[in-house]
């Protein structure tokens, strides 16, 4: 970022025209093409390219075990989508990409509001394959975790009912997602406010109704170890049953920072998922009724056999709707919470890019006007002072007040020569002239 807040770099997204740095108007000096920033990642040569005909990549937001997410602008409908890439590189492709097929086609068949939406899938000249998502304006709730410390009550169960409606449309579908924690639930506000929560990243779902197993026959375990369900521990058939699982392990870290299961190894972990009663919340927080309802409903997700959970999403639901959290505000805890858009880096070169173009439009330069020298950059002219009000002063005499009274006296002049011509009675003779010093009153 320069000093003056905007980014060190801007691409025009028609004719792909780099700036560094980017005009002071944020326009393209050859198509007057509203400029979009560029990210700092200098390392990706993927950065201002378009992947897919149809998708300038602009920065990274993050990377993962199945690849690298950007955010990129689509041309076509001129709007920000999420862009994530498989990794050209690493062990095992064939079944990274296998598995990165069956992420587009498991995600993109759900409609629900708490699922992250999917646009498009397509493989790039490379060979690596993309999957374009809607761009969320949220905090991952792990992060949300780190930064704010454990939820209340109340936002915990508001987080598990919006899961709950994206998992019952999923597993009505025949899918499990197998990887729910919180870093895959991401916090939104919504323009009236309110929370809304969003499941994102369907990668290792298991398609029910897939003949092919044997992507995860290979001893290989999917998913994260902290929030897995014993079933998926010891290599058992997995069903819907074990998401609840995980939303159960998920939903006690929210509301205590702290895991229901902990060890210092990985098998140490595994066994205690196996074997150790769940804990409860009302050591850590107290025996309040909203508390106590979360308990027992977090225990019998927490559950070893997945016949003692509950039998669906659906009931969990039913059974979160009833815990009696009060009138407590989760709007406005949420409102502190998760910071709004504008706060995030990609976020803020947007609005200052956003901030000069209404600063053009309002009578900036014209972009036409511009040098089209690639050579020629703008510089940051410093504003002038404001100059001081003027002491007031007379209105100026326009030309037309210079010429109105002039004219007006003609025509009474004129009119007089006429009547006194018509009171002589003889058409033939001319009045005698005016004397010198009457010439004066003749015209004014």
């Amino acid at each position: 970022m320069t000093a003056t807040g905007l980014p060190r770099r801007a691409v025009c997204p028609t004719c792909l025209r780099r700036y560094e740095p980017p005009p002071a108007a944020a326009r393209c000096h050859d198509d007057g093409q509203p400029l979009l920033p560029l990210g700092e990642a200098d390392g990706d040569p993927r950065i201002g390219t378009i992947a897919g005909e149809r998708y300038l990549l602009l920065d990274v937001l993050g990377e993962g075990g199945m690849g690298v997410v950007y955010l990129a602008w689509q041309l076509q409908m001129a709007r920000y989508v999420a862009l994530k890439t498989l990794h050209p590189t690493g062990p095992n492709r064939d079944g990274l990409e296998r598995r990165f097929l069956r992420e587009v086609r498991a995600t993109a068949s759900l409609r629900s509001p708490h699922t992250l939406t999917v646009f498009d899938s397509g493989k790039l000249p490379s060979g690596d394959l993309y999957l374009a998502m809607e761009r969320l304006h949220g905090a991952p709730l792990d992060r949300l975790l780190r930064l704010e410390g454990k939820l209340s009550p109340a936002l915990a169960r508001l987080v598990g009912l919006h899961v709950c409606r994206s998992l019952s449309e999923a597993h009505g579908a025949g899918i499990v997602h197998r990887d729910i924690k919180p870093a895959n639930l991401v916090l939104e506000r919504l323009p009236s406010g309110e929370p809304h929560v969003k499941v994102l990243d369907f990668g290792i779902a298991k398609l029910l109704d897939d003949a092919s197993t044997d992507l995860t026959s290979t001893g290989s375990t999917l998913g994260s170890i902290a929030y897995m369900s014993p079933e998926q521990i010891d290599g058992r058939e997995i069903g819907p049953a074990a998401d609840l699982y995980a939303l159960g392990a998920t939903l006690f870290e929210l509301m205590t920072d702290a895991l229901p299961f902990e060890a210092t190894t990985r098998v140490a972990l595994m066994f205690k998922h196996l074997s150790e009663a769940p804990p409860s919340l009302v050591p850590r927080l107290g025996a309040s009724p909203a508390v106590a309802a979360l308990d027992a409903i977090i225990r019998r997700c927490l559950a070893k056999t997945p016949e003692e959970r509950y039998p669906s999403a659906d009931a969990l639901y039913a059974a979160l709707t009833a815990v009696p959290v009060g009138e407590e505000p989760v709007a406005a805890v949420v409102a502190t919470a998760v910071a709004p858009p504008t706060a995030q880096p990609v976020e803020a070169r947007e609005r200052a890019f956003a901030e000069t173009l209404e600063d053009t439009d309002r009578g900036g330069s014209d972009a036409s006007s511009a040098p089209t020298d690639p050579s020629a950059r703008e510089e940051p002219v410093a504003a002038a002072p404001l100059p001081t009000a003027p002491p007031p002063v007379a209105p100026p005499v326009t030309r037309r007040a210079r010429w109105v009274i002039p004219a007006v006296l003609a025509a009474g002049l004129l009119a007089f020569i006429v009547l006194d011509a018509l009171r002589g009675g003889s058409g033939g003779e001319r009045p005698a002239p005016a004397a010198a010093g009457d010439s004066a009153r003749a015209w004014w």
